[in-house]
């Protein structure tokens, strides 16, 4: 028979999730949001997500996530979802082509991820 604690590890899946702004709101938490619906958004060290570029940028309202990489390429606007200061830390951030980055209250920083 198979290995009881063998069979119960999870498997970590990489994922890389675009964003699209579909939902009904711009909540980095909201499934609708990116290119996955249902399946989640990035919320740990395997996910990668992706801010395409865009003829009016995106806002981003963000929670305090921890993802493997960030790439941008166009304009963005990230503010907090709640009153606090929210930080998205990534293993790296790229930017692509002419970006403009705006944060209103949130913080995006690099950090080497570990869950």
């Amino acid at each position: 028979g198979a290995d009881p604690a063998w069979a119960a590890a999870p498997v970590p899946i990489r994922a890389t999730y675009t964003w699209t702004g579909s939902g009904s709101n711009d909540h980095w938490d909201n499934v609708a949001n990116w290119s996955f619906p249902g399946a989640g958004w990035p919320d740990d060290c395997y996910d990668d997500a992706v801010i395409p570029s865009s003829p009016y940028g995106f806002a981003v309202e963000l929670v305090t996530e921890q993802i493997d990489d960030l790439t941008i390429e166009g304009d963005a606007a990230f503010s907090s979802q709640t009153p606090a200061i929210e930080t998205l830390t990534v293993d790296s951030l790229t930017l692509i082509g002419e970006c403009e980055i705006q944060l209103s209250g949130a913080r995006v920083r690099t950090q080497t991820c570990s869950d």
